[in-house]
Order: structure tokens, then C-alpha cells, then sequence
């Protein structure tokens, strides 16, 4: 696979970054190693996983938490290839005159950067939540905490699975056109409780049931059933009428 290859250095605000984990920073690393041209990096969570020694379940967390901070975004995904571009070019190496002299001062400058991130975001102008997400998030009734929802969709790995999306999409309009209609917003589960326990694999309910037994009821059907509850000919009950 082409890669532009650029070493093992990583910017100072990703290293020192305590939401990153070490994985997410060398998943981040080798996205950007990948991503040439306006194409973007196409390696499948499978491939990464490969070359990072790990889980694909990590690598799709990994690459969640990455487009919820603004490290990388979603440029497209067709149902089988997804396209990531790297947002590493915000972060431009500064040129070193004094090698020496940069690497002593290294731990105090880093000490003062650590501190100073903390209370710094990192999200990034143009990117932004992937495509599965967006969708799931625009149908879903109930908008709060968006950014734990989206977590919470990247455990899920529906990015990497276009039937898993439209399995949880046709989950959630059922539920909106049946057992939420008509419900008060506060009722329904966050959207992120949603996923994390993921509902969408839930038996349908008994008023599900009895709605779809209801709906499905044909007029013939109800007056063949009142025809077979109706007095046999000739019948007289014990004790006379």
C-alpha cells in the first residue's frame, strides 16, 4: 500500500494529549503515513489492526475518538471503503538550528505545553463526525451530549458495517413511528444509553405486537371470526333460552 512515509515523530500537542492513549497516537501516525493525495487514507480497519498488532474493535474506537477530537475526519464511506483524511497538517514541525539545545530544554517546554492543553480544544475547523453517525444522530429524536453519543457510536463499529448502520437507522424510525410517538423528549433514552446498550437488537414489544396482530387484521378476517363464534343450527343450551 502507498504511504507517504514521514518518520515516527509526532506533533507535541498529540503526544502530550491525555484523552489519546498510546495506540491512538500511532493509529493516528500511520493514517497520516497513508493518507497521499485528495484521496485520503482507504486502509481498512483490518489492515491497521495488522500492522498495529491489535484488535479491529481498538482501531475502530481508535478511529472514532480521533474524528470526535478533530485529529481526522471522514471524507466518504460507500458501504465498503472508507476514506479518512488526516488533520496532522495543522501541526508543522518547527525548524531546529540547535538540536542540542532543543532537546534539553525539551522536558521543560513540554511540562508548560502539557499544562496549557488541558484546557485547549482540539477540534478542528472541517472535521467533523462520520457520515453513519451523522445520519443515526439527525433521525434520532433526542439531541443531547452529542459527543458521548458519538463515542458511543464508535464502540458499536457501525462505520466499518453499512448493514449495521441501516439496521440501527430502521430500529430507531420504528421506535419513533410506534412506541415514541406522541412521547415527551425526556422519556427517551439518551442517545448514547441507546447505543451503549444497544437497543436496537431488543424483541419487539408486546404493544409492538399487538398493534402489527391489529393492523394486519383484514375485514374478511374479522367477519369469517364472528361467522365461526355464531349458534349452530338446531342448538338449544341446557336449561332451555
Amino acid at each position: 500500500m502507498e504511504r507517504d512515509f514521514k518518520g515516527v515523530w509526532i506533533p507535541k500537542e498529540i503526544w502530550l494529549d491525555e484523552r489519546l492513549n498510546a495506540l491512538d497516537k500511532i493509529i493516528l501516525t500511520e493514517i497520516d503515513s497513508l493518507d497521499c493525495g485528495d484521496d485520503g487514507c482507504y486502509a481498512s480497519n483490518e489492515y491497521i489492526a495488522k500492522f498495529c498488532q491489535c484488535s479491529e474493535w481498538k482501531v475502530s474506537t481508535a478511529i472514532s475518538k480521533l474524528i470526535d477530537l478533530g485529529y481526522i475526519k471522514a471524507l466518504s464511506f460507500d458501504g465498503r471503503t472508507r476514506k479518512l483524511k488526516s488533520c496532522l497538517v495543522l501541526f508543522q514541525r518547527p525548524p531546529c538550528e540547535n538540536p542540542k539545545a532543543a532537546m534539553g530544554n525539551s522536558q521543560v517546554s513540554n511540562i508548560k505545553s502539557n499544562t496549557k492543553s488541558k484546557s485547549t480544544t482540539r477540534k478542528r475547523e472541517g472535521c467533523d463526525f462520520s457520515p453513519g453517525f451523522t445520519e443515526f444522530w439527525n433521525a434520532y429524536p433526542r439531541k443531547v451530549a452529542k459527543q458521548n453519543a458519538a463515542k458511543a457510536w464508535g464502540k458499536t463499529g457501525a462505520d466499518d458495517s453499512q448493514s449495521l448502520i441501516t439496521t440501527i437507522l430502521a430500529d430507531v424510525k420504528r421506535r419513533v413511528d410506534g412506541e415514541w410517538k406522541g412521547k415527551e423528549v425526556q422519556y427517551i433514552p439518551h442517545p448514547a444509553t441507546y447505543l451503549n446498550q444497544r437497543r436496537w437488537e431488543d424483541e419487539s414489544s408486546a404493544t409492538d405486537k399487538v398493534e402489527t396482530f391489529e393492523r394486519d387484521l383484514s375485514v374478511e378476517e374479522v367477519m369469517r371470526m364472528n361467522d365461526d363464534c355464531s349458534v349452530p343450527e338446531g342448538f338449544t343450551p341446557i336449561g332451555g333460552w
